[in-house]
């Protein structure tokens, strides 16, 4: 018979040496759950400003959160969707589609939707006349969306023109490749000014759209960074769409 014996120093050493390893797990997992919970916030938002510098300026501002600023539609929500981030700017629409809270709603001349207007070259246009004619637009909110924003609000359906950014539906004016574009309001000095055309805008009365709201994944989340948010500067939240947040 082969006997074993214990080696009851070793096991005696192994359970002194218990609280210290896990001292240092939780130590390492701590520091692990430190980096990982530093917010992301992904911004969206219709702006003439570059993804890139608006990125730069938010994350300047927001040193607790990591800031991603996305110029399509369909690439901030595939983000979304695939990376859960623990908070977005968008507008308030869009914030509520991928399922998280709006927490802060942006301030536009003291309301919380904007206008949207109709930009035609010499005159003034009839928006009941537009079905059927090339009307651009910004791709907002994705091609169904948008085609359906876009009628609804003219009240006719027209061959819409969908781009990227607001700078080039002037190019489509320019080009007479549309015969009006469709924008916020708040454009329409900015591209009056920056073109040689007789820009004439008019008033839609149903065209109006939610401000871009910050929708958090949790309350945690929401105390950690929605105070800096509050406190943006006026450069940055006018390149937001907003004036302030509440």
């Amino acid at each position: 018979m082969i006997i074993i014996k214990k080696n009851t120093s070793f096991l005696k050493t192994v359970y002194r040496m218990v609280p210290v390893l896990l001292a240092m797990l939780i130590t390492v997992s701590l520091n692990v759950w430190g980096q990982a919970v530093k917010p992301r916030l992904f911004v969206y938002v219709n702006t003439m400003t570059k993804a890139s510098a608006l990125q730069k300026d938010l994350q300047g501002a927001l040193p607790g959160a990591e800031v991603k600023v996305f110029s399509r539609i369909r690439d901030f929500e595939k983000a979304v969707s695939e990376e859960s981030p623990e908070a977005v700017i968008a507008r308030k629409n869009l914030v509520q589609s991928v399922k998280l809270k709006p927490g802060l709603q942006g301030v536009l001349n003291g309301k919380n939707v904007e206008p949207y207007v109709l930009l035609s070259v010499d005159k003034s246009i009839d928006a009941s006349t537009l079905g059927g004619k090339n009307v651009g637009a910004v791709d907002e909110f994705g091609r169904k969306q948008t085609s359906n924003f876009v009628s609804k609000s003219l009240g006719v359906e027209p061959m819409l023109k969908r781009t990227v950014k607001v700078e080039d539906l002037l190019a489509l004016l320019q080009f007479s490749a549309a015969d009006a574009i469709f924008l916020p309001k708040r454009f329409t000095p900015i591209l009056q000014k920056s073109s040689q055309l007789k820009l004439v805008e008019t008033d839609l009365p149903s065209a109006t759209m939610p401000l871009p709201a910050v929708g958090f994944a949790s309350d945690e989340v929401k105390t950690a960074i929605s105070s800096s948010i509050k406190s943006l500067n006026g450069s940055i939240n006018q390149k937001l769409g907003v004036d302030s947040w509440q």
